[in-house]
């Protein structure tokens, strides 16, 4: 599992970092046996507008 930057950066620079708060975030973006997440069809939906308004 890939590190975000946030965290590398609060990871190496532990004495000016008081504390990560990572609003929306999750190991897991798409739902997965016994992980209820968004679904498939909701991404879906989400990349299609997404690519409509570029």
């Amino acid at each position: 599992m890939c590190r975000c930057i946030v965290s590398e950066i609060a990871l190496r620079y532990t004495e000016r970092v008081l504390a990560l708060i990572m609003v929306c975030s999750s190991p897991c973006f798409v739902s997965q046996h016994q992980w209820l997440r968004i679904s498939w069809q909701v991404l879906s939906c989400f990349e299609q507008k997404l690519e409509d308004h570029l």
